[in-house]
């Protein structure tokens, strides 16, 4: 082989090798990362909801409101994080009756706290979020020789509702009710103890538990006893 040409392979040989190590990609530094982005309490996790509810998250620290017959001790939070861990462990029971701190570590071993507070609503929250306009689900009764004090006798069975059926909780105080092609209103009251108190039939209290609220969901509960010893029942489930 001529000598040039020997001399041309040996000084690319180099060339390329010198090139191939000062292009090789450099190992990026960790992330520092560490945020939470969403917390909702799944309803197929926690019992007691009926549908999934959404956490409020303002700086270091997520916020978020149940109706007073949920217990707080062992609900479930799915939390989606950008970050390498979470601590506690997510989608895991928690007692939530205090704040809980969850920590995020991130890829570079940086941590951020963030505070968990759960609690119930008060008669304001409550009385904020009834005065609207509600579709009715179903409305389900039992009866068991219960007389009201005028003397009739509430039929029991299950109705459901139908688009243009509605209960209209107005600020005036009076709720305007649409329901199996029977218009009625009548004045109600919201309780501190989570009740709403329906004056109908000559000041007679019709007084039902809210058994369940959230921005889209209300149910309402009567377990009512007559003089004569009747007992009803009646659960209203509504929607927005």
């Amino acid at each position: 082989m001529p000598r040039l040409i020997l001399c041309f392979l040996v000084y690319s040989s180099f060339y390329f090798t010198g090139c191939s190590k000062g292009g090789s990609t450099p190992t990026p530094p960790a992330s520092s990362e560490k945020t939470i982005n969403t917390v909702v309490f799944k309803a197929s996790d926690n019992a007691g909801l009926q549908e999934d509810i959404q956490g409020t998250i303002s700086g270091d620290s997520m916020k978020v409101k149940f109706s007073s017959n949920i217990s707080l001790t062992a609900l479930v939070p799915t939390i989606n994080f950008t970050g390498a861990s979470i601590t506690p462990a997510n989608r895991t029971p928690q007692n939530f009756s205090n704040q809980v701190i969850y920590k995020i570590t991130a890829e570079d071993g940086s941590t951020k706290n963030y505070g968990f507070n759960c609690s119930y609503r008060t008669a304001n929250d409550t009385a904020s979020m009834i005065k609207v306009k509600w579709g009715v689900i179903k409305d389900s009764v039992t009866n068991s020789n219960f007389t009201y004090p005028n003397g009739l006798y509430p039929n029991p069975g299950v109705y459901t509702g139908v688009a243009n059926d509605y209960y209209d909780f107005n600020s005036n105080g009076t709720v305007y009710i649409f329901e199996n092609n029977n218009a009625d209103n009548t004045l109600y009251q919201i309780l501190p103890n989570g009740r709403i108190s329906f004056i109908i039939f000559n000041n007679y209290n019709y007084e039902c538990a809210i058994q369940y609220l959230s921005s889209t969901r209300m149910t309402l509960f009567w377990d009512l006893y007559s003089s004569n010893g009747g007992h009803y029942t009646r659960t209203l489930y509504l929607k927005k």
